[in-house]
């Protein structure tokens, strides 16, 4: 999958032991718009989330999509590319946490269902949104470096999607 950035926060170190995460993310577009999920506080994400042990990539997207959104997966469509970041581990054994996140073009059905939110993206009061393409980038440019951590990584996807669309 090709490499769309690597990101690093400043305090990180550049050694030491280090912690991998492998995530997927969707990229679901219907009639020019993208679905997000939206923080209380406004920030937006792209729908996803880690890839659960013995888990394929595909099963976790589809997990993923419809316990944020409420939206079943109809087709994955293609890989689009992966953003690898790196930041001070919370884990006390641990320097680095490094994630990975692989992004996928798909499709999903007209009907969406409940979301089933894990208690943290409850407590961001998570909520799905279509949005235009273009405004989903400006509103992801006004929140980079929110207190969320997503912002960043999907700002760089949706600047690279909508350079190709062009």
């Amino acid at each position: 999958m090709r490499r769309l950035a690597t990101l690093r926060r400043p305090d990180t170190p550049t050694t030491g032991s280090e912690l991998h995460r492998l995530a997927v993310r969707a990229l679901v577009r219907r009639t020019g718009r993208l679905l997000l999920v939206e923080s209380a506080d406004g920030d937006l994400a792209l729908p996803g989330g880690g890839v659960e042990p013995g888990e394929s990539l595909e099963d976790a997207l589809r997990r993923e999509v419809r316990e944020e959104t409420g939206a079943v997966v109809r087709e994955v469509t293609g890989a689009f590319g992966e953003v690898v970041e790196h930041s001070p581990a919370r884990e006390p054994d641990v320097d680095v946490f490094t994630m990975t996140s692989r992004y996928f073009t798909c499709h999903v059905h007209d009907e969406v269902g409940a979301q089933t939110l894990d208690d943290y993206e409850r407590d961001l009061r998570l909520t799905p949104v279509w949005l235009e393409t273009a405004a989903a980038l400006a509103r992801l440019r006004e929140v980079a470096g929110s207190t969320w951590r997503r912002s960043p990584r999907d700002l760089v996807v949706l600047e690279h999607l909508v350079a190709e669309v062009r």
